[in-house]
This record gives C-alpha cells, sequence and structure tokens, in this order.
C-alpha cells in the first residue's frame, strides 16, 4: 500500500493516543445529527423526506464526504482503506440507506471490491444498486464484467463455482451485457465483452464474431469528434479485431482473417493493447494455415522477441510444426526443445514426438508420450493415438488396437463422444490382422458420427478395393 497522500492520515502507530483512519474520517466529516422527533411511519415514499428535511441536508453532506474520500484513496489504488471505512454501508452509514442515498457509495465499493478480488461482494453491491435503478447502462455493464471475471476467477482456480452455479453466472453475465447493449447500442466496450463471454465460456465461436464484429463497425462509425470523446474504446476496438481474427481463422477462414489481424497490429502500434507475443502468434497461425510458412516464421519471430521461452511455448510449437510441414524436422525440434522441460504442456511434447518420428528416433518419441499420457488427465487420447501410430509403423498390430481402443474409451469418458482417430487407428490395426469385418464396423461407426472425418475417405477407398 502507498503512504498516505499529501493532505491525508498518518499512520494509526504515529497519531496520538493511536486513532485510526475510519475514526479520523467521521471526526472530520460526518455532522452530529439533530434529534429527531417521533412520528408515526407511514407507507408514503416521500414522508419521510419531508419530515426529515434536515437531516436529509445533512445526509447528503456526508454522502458528498464519502465520495471525495473514496476518490482520493482511489487515486493512490488504497483499497483495502476504503472497504475499511465504508463497507458495509448499512452499518457505517444507515442514513444514506435509509434516504436512498446509498447507491453511488455502493458503485465505488463495488468497484474496490473487484480491485482486491472479492467478486461475489461486488456482484452484491452492484445488484442492489440495479434493484433500484433497472434501466441504468453502467449498473448493467458493471454487474456483466464483474461476473464475467467470477468465471474468469473460477477457471483459474481462485475461486470454487460449482457446474450449475457456473452455468447461472454465464446466462445472468450474458443478459446484463445484452441489456446495457439494448439501452447505448452504439458502444463498443460492451459488445466486445460480451463477444469475449460467448467465446470463452459457451465455446461458439460463430456466435461470438456477431458481437466482435459490432464492437467493430461501432467504433469504424464514429467521427473524429466520437472517437476523441471515447477514446478508452479504442483499445477494445483492437481487441475485438484480434478476436474477430481468431474467429475466422479458427473456423477454418484463414483469407478472412488476414486483414483483420493486419488492421489489430497496425491500429495496435505504439499501444499493445494486444501483446506482441498474442498479436504476432495470430499472424503467424493464419499465414500458416495460408500456406505461407516463411512469412509465418517470421511473424512467430516478432512473437518471440525478448520472450522468456517458458511464456511462449506455443509460440515454439507453431515454429516446430512449420518447420516440420516443410521437412526440416531436425529444425523442428530444435526449436521446441526451447521450452524448458518442466514446463511443457502435453502440445508441445506432441510436436517434440512428430519431429522425433519424421527423423527414425520412434523409441525415444514413444518413451516421451508415454510419460505425457500417465500426467495427462485432459488430453491424454491424444498421445494415446501417437503411440498407436508408432506401434503400427514397428508392425506391433496388437499394441496400436490397444492403444486406439484406449484412446476412443478415454475419449468417451471424459468427452462423452467417439474419438474418430482413436477408432481409425483401431480399424488399421483390425485390417492388418486380417480382422475386416471388424474393421468395417468401426469405419461405420465413425461415418456415423463424424461423416466429414478427413481419414474417412481412406477406409473407404480400402474396402472398396478388397470388394
Amino acid at each position: 500500500m502507498n503512504g498516505p497522500r499529501r493532505w491525508g492520515f498518518a499512520p494509526a502507530e504515529d497519531r496520538p493516543g493511536g486513532t485510526t483512519m475510519s475514526d479520523t474520517a467521521r471526526i472530520l466529516v460526518r455532522p452530529e445529527a439533530e434529534p429527531r422527533s417521533e412520528v408515526p411511519a407511514s407507507d408514503d415514499p416521500f414522508a419521510v423526506l419531508a419530515r426529515d428535511a434536515g437531516a436529509v441536508t445533512m445526509a447528503r453532506r456526508r454522502q458528498e464526504a464519502v465520495l471525495i474520500e473514496i476518490r482520493e484513496l482511489t487515486v493512490d489504488n488504497r483499497w483495502t482503506d476504503i472497504l475499511d471505512l465504508f463497507l458495509p454501508v448499512e452499518e457505517k452509514d444507515p442514513e444514506l440507506v435509509e434516504f436512498g442515498l446509498d447507491r453511488p457509495i455502493r458503485e465505488e465499493l463495488a468497484f474496490a471490491l473487484g480491485q482486491v478480488g472479492r467478486l461475489d461482494e461486488a456482484i452484491r453491491e452492484l445488484e442492489v444498486c440495479l434493484a433500484a435503478d433497472p434501466n441504468d447502462f453502467r449498473l448493467h455493464a458493471s454487474l456483466g464484467y464483474t461476473l464475467y471475471r467470477s468465471l474468469q476467477a473460477a477457471n483459474a482456480r481462485e475461486i470454487v463455482l460449482h457446474p450449475a452455479e457456473r452455468k447461472a453466472r454465464i446466462e445472468r453475465a450474458e443478459r446484463h451485457f445484452a441489456r446495457a447493449n439494448e439501452i447505448l447500442p452504439d458502444r463498443v466496450t460492451n459488445h466486445y465483452r460480451l463477444g469475449k463471454l460467448v467465446r470463452d465460456f459457451r465455446r461458439k465461436p460463430e456466435d461470438a464474431m456477431v458481437h466482435f464484429q459490432r464492437a467493430k463497425d461501432n467504433w469504424e462509425a464514429y467521427d473524429d469528434k466520437t472517437r476523441l470523446s471515447r477514446a478508452r474504446e479504442r483499445k477494445n476496438y483492437v481487441k475485438a479485431l484480434y478476436n474477430l481474427a481468431s474467429c475466422e481463422n479458427t473456423l477454418g477462414r484463414p483469407s478472412r482473417a488476414l486483414p483483420l489481424v493486419e488492421t489489430c497490429i497496425r491500429e495496435d502500434e505504439g499501444k499493445d493493447w494486444v501483446a506482441p507475443k498474442h498479436k504476432y502468434f495470430a499472424l503467424g497461425k493464419v499465414l500458416f494455415a495460408l500456406a505461407r510458412p516463411d512469412e509465418a516464421l517470421k511473424a512467430l519471430d516478432a512473437a518471440l522477441h525478448g520472450q522468456n521461452p517458458a511464456d511462449v511455448d506455443y509460440v515454439f510449437e507453431l515454429r516446430a510444426r512449420i518447420l516440420l510441414s516443410r521437412g526440416e524436422a531436425d529444425k523442428g525440434l530444435q526449436a521446441v526443445q526451447a521450452v524448458p522441460q518442466k514446463v511443457r504442456r502435453p502440445y508441445v511434447v506432441w510436436t517434440m514426438a512428430d519431429c522425433l518420428t519424421a527423423l527414425g528416433r520412434n523409441e525415444e518419441a514413444a518413451r516421451m508420450l508415454e510419460a505425457s499420457a500417465s500426467r495427462d488427465r485432459r488430453s491424454r487420447h491424444v498421445s494415446l493415438v501417437r503411440l498407436a501410430r508408432i506401434a503400427y509403423l514397428a508392425g506391433r498390430y496388437e499394441e496400436t488396437e490397444t492403444m486406439g481402443r484406449q484412446a476412443d474409451d478415454f475419449h468417451r469418458e471424459v468427452f462423452g463422444s467417439m474419438d474418430p482417430d482413436g477408432l481409425f487407428w483401431t480399424a488399421a490395426a483390425c485390417l492388418a490382422q486380417g480382422r475386416r469385418d471388424e474393421a468395417l464396423t468401426l469405419s461405420q461407426a465413425i461415418a456415423s458420427e463424424r461423416p466429414r472425418y478427413p481419414l474417412l475417405p481412406r477406409l473407404r477407398k480400402i474396402f472398396a478395393q478388397a470388394g
């Protein structure tokens, strides 16, 4: 925490009598209320204001003083001090609650709570505010974003959300972002954030693109004066471009992604709202998808510039795959080996194993894949499929079949669906062992669930040739 601001409070231990900051603040800003006459309660919402005009005036002064104090503390990021002084409002400033003057205080407290990661409490404060003013753009936007942040925190294992609560928060965040966009449809940030919510938590890139595109279109429609007045939204315009490009590439449309990522890089020059390692990686990925490997490698060089290899394993992995595709397995292996062994995630190991296999070092690749599969609780099937391929190359067809079936079993257990790669190599092993009918059954199972599986035509061709 920073030191006391220039006109503010000294630390408690430096003050005579050990007076706390909270005590001093209240001595400075809270006048003593005059005794009120006892008047029977009334259902009229204006009666209390008419009856206690003097108290209302003092409450307004108190509200103003609290907001000044909070904003001064905010300058120094003294979030804990803000919360210690003014939360909960019901206890610290009951008169503000009584006269309906607590909303701006609660908004500030919600922001401070968010800054220290107390997101559930921030959500509750915003919900109180929204109940009093259900058509406020800022409240819907803030609540949507705070719910989104809580989902991110759950993904990072900072908080625990059970599946039902996670689903409910996704729906609530989506609803509040959408309402904010109805109230002020020409803004950028909330369309971008809604797109992120849909992409990150609903896993629907095509649906997310609608919102990223709206954020992009809104910014590009602004005249110079509007852009100046809403300059803070430009950052999220740039991020919308980046995410729009990523979605296009994910959906197999790299030619549409390329101008978007190029515009993102151009608009972000000198700002780096999107980190260089991310935007140049995206450029490299798109260029590789467009079969422009030399340009892709140059983009990845830019992504790697000044980076710790442990933080950019995905860049080295893509670099290795590009080199492998050019028949330079030795250079690919060298690239991916730059990632420190202790931080090599499964996809790094898979590409390293592919490079080793291309170099004829199959047993070394197999040992690496077996070690990865033993630790991997999410994507073990990918290692098992590679082990099936290595066994097939060695003529160990029973082992190929075992690995293929294990890959399919794991995928069904974890994801609830078949693994077409696992079944493909199981079918190949059955054919190699003369069990054509079993292989045909497996081929039909793949065709039933994954009719567009890219290796399916090869199986069909083999069966057609065999009559």
